[in-house]
């Protein structure tokens, strides 16, 4: 039950706990009070005018008891005229008031027909619970700055509508996998342990699926078997909250790469993330209304697994792993030919890639992300004929590698090196605070061979090739740069390691984020000079440097690039730690 002192409450404003008073008592009788506002009002605060009568209503703020509320309430009768009213409401604000010390009010006050008609603030309080009084409480804000109770339900409802506003986009990518997904044993088995333990992880290689596999099962379970609620959300903490609302809403939920995008990331962490997870799945039992759905690559569950061991068991038996291999010739064909349904090709290029098909399925390195990526940002060239296009796609998908590379060498200087920068990143990043701060800090370095003022032309050359720009998936009206795909990301990560001795020293003195410089010193084999500048600036300027996360679990799941620069110094210190 709520536990308002309504006397400290409104201390402000007596008005406005007149007409609170007058709001709950109009509730109680079923009829509207009359309101009057301040100055005298011949004892009465509320009038009510029926065919039987008059009801007064009377409201005091006031703790007085005893004689001193006795003394209050004689004047308070001289002041009732006689024939004003019928019947005679008191609402005080004292928290509560003995039977005998009503007794005597109402003895004294003939008007008043029981002592149920003088209503103290422990009745109030028992009012606002029930459902009928809800609007009152949400209507007279002055109660939630006194008492949590109000204020949590509203700020956690407030972030779950926003967490599903966030999630939103997610449906048009659901509806999009869904004309183009094809069912394997791998969607019913997850399924089956769905609906055995309520949660799975589906893990895999690179480009096998691992998303389409997760928005296919929440739409399984919103269109199948009619869930009310999809969530896609980015930390163990907003699992929480949905799972506190302690609704009876049947939800679906998806962390997508839940431990990193391409290894094992601190970005993705939250402290104690072990003990949250294994507090989650311990209570989920508690919650049959919720599916929860995990992805992540293969190695990178492992390399969680190296962290916290404890969890190995709790997945293992709960997980599904795909693998590239496990497509069988029929499923890579229904995936290719609904792919070439979906495009945007005349039909004598989708003809010359049907008849090309046995080349594209019996490709070692065949994986349905190659081919979704062609067909959809590969649109034929100017003179390019329809076998030559034919003959691209089979090349590409029997190896990605080579055609980023190709592609990657015809960029400008520039445009790489926003892309090196989005790759330590290891997230998206703002295009017109971090992205652009970081580049013209690098192009300083770069002795002209990328010019300040082309930055918005290199993001035009990027454009729907390696990167795209968007809102950010964690924060609307955000607009961020990333990478089209994994699989470029992955690319992006291995040249850059293969090729670090040409750009570790001016990125390691360039960059502007402490997470970019992290990741430098953690995921790169920078040289011993390098890592040593890296750790002393880590060191000397980590009140000074950002992250350039939109969003992260570090620590906390609000924390964003718009934090304090010293917010999480004790985080850094850890991180620091753990290069030294």
């Amino acid at each position: 039950m709520p536990n308002y002192n309504f006397y400290d409450v409104f201390s402000d404003s007596p008005i406005r706990f007149q007409q609170f008073a007058c709001a709950v008592i109009s509730v109680r009788e079923g009829c509207t009070f009359q309101r009057f506002g301040e100055g005298r009002d011949g004892a009465i605060d509320g009038l009510f005018v029926a065919e039987n009568g008059r009801t007064v209503l009377q409201v005091k703020r006031t703790e007085a008891k005893g004689k001193a509320l006795i003394g209050m309430m004689r004047q308070e009768q001289k002041r009732i005229r006689p024939g004003t009213c019928d019947r005679y409401i008191l609402v005080i604000a004292s928290r509560t008031l003995r039977d005998e010390l009503k007794e005597e009010i109402r003895k004294m006050i003939p008007e008043i027909r029981d002592t149920g008609d003088i209503v103290t603030g422990i009745d109030l309080n028992g009012y606002l619970e029930r459902p009928e009084y809800a609007h009152i409480e949400k209507e007279y804000r002055e109660l939630w700055l006194h008492s949590g109770n109000y204020l949590e339900e509203m700020l956690s409802s407030s972030a779950l509508r926003e967490l599903k506003k966030r999630s939103n986009p997610k449906f048009k990518l659901m509806e999009k996998e869904k004309r183009t997904f094809v069912e394997t044993k791998a969607f019913q088995e997850a399924i089956r342990i769905l609906e055995t333990y309520q949660r799975v992880v589906i893990s895999g290689d690179p480009g096998v699926g691992k998303t389409a596999h997760a928005l296919c099962l929440a739409d399984y379970y919103l269109c199948t078997e009619k869930y009310e609620a999809f969530y896609f959300v980015n930390s163990l903490e907003e699992i929480e909250r949905i799972m506190g609302e302690d609704s009876e809403e049947k939800s679906v939920i998806v962390f997508d790469d839940f431990w990193g995008h391409s290894h094992f990331s601190e970005s993705r962490l939250e402290l104690n993330a072990d003990k949250k997870m294994l507090d989650l799945f311990h209570v989920l039992s508690s919650y049959p209304n919720i599916r929860l759905i995990f992805t992540t690559r293969e190695f990178v569950l492992q390399q969680g697994f190296l962290c916290f061991p404890e969890l190995e068991d709790f997945c293992e038996i709960r997980k599904i792993n795909l693998r590239l291999r496990s497509y069988t010739l029929a499923q890579k064909a229904e995936i290719l030919y609904r792919h070439l349904d979906e495009s945007w090709l005349e039909y004598r290029y989708v003809k010359a890639v049907f008849n090309a098909r046995e080349n594209i399925l019996h490709s070692g390195a065949y994986s349905p992300r190659s081919v979704a990526y062609y067909l959809e940002h590969v649109l034929p060239g100017d003179g390019e004929g329809s076998e030559e296009y034919a003959e691209a796609l089979a090349a590409y998908v029997k190896s990605p590698k080579e055609y980023y590379d190709k592609v990657f060498s015809q960029l400008s200087y520039g445009a790489k090196i926003i892309c090196m920068l989005l790759a330590v990143s290891e997230e998206e990043i703002r295009v017109h605070h971090e992205l652009r701060q970081g580049f013209m800090g690098v192009a300083d370095a770069c002795g002209g061979k990328a010019e300040k003022e082309q930055f918005d032309n290199y993001l035009r050359e990027l454009e729907g090739v390696f990167t795209t720009i968007q809102e950010s998936m964690f924060e609307e009206t955000v607009i961020v740069l990333d990478f089209l795909n994994y699989s470029i990301r992955d690319f992006m990560i291995e040249y850059l390691s293969q090729h670090i001795e040409a750009y570790e020293m001016i990125l390691a003195e360039k960059c502007n984020c402490f997470n970019q410089l992290f990741y430098l010193a953690t995921e790169m084999k920078v040289s011993d000079t390098c890592l040593a500048y890296l750790i002393d600036r880590m060191m000397n300027e980590r009140r000074k440097l950002k992250y350039s996360y939109v969003y992260s679990m570090d620590v906390d799941p609000y924390y964003s690039v718009d934090a304090a620069s010293d917010s999480y110094d004790s985080h850094k210190v850890w991180q620091f730690i753990m290069v030294s």
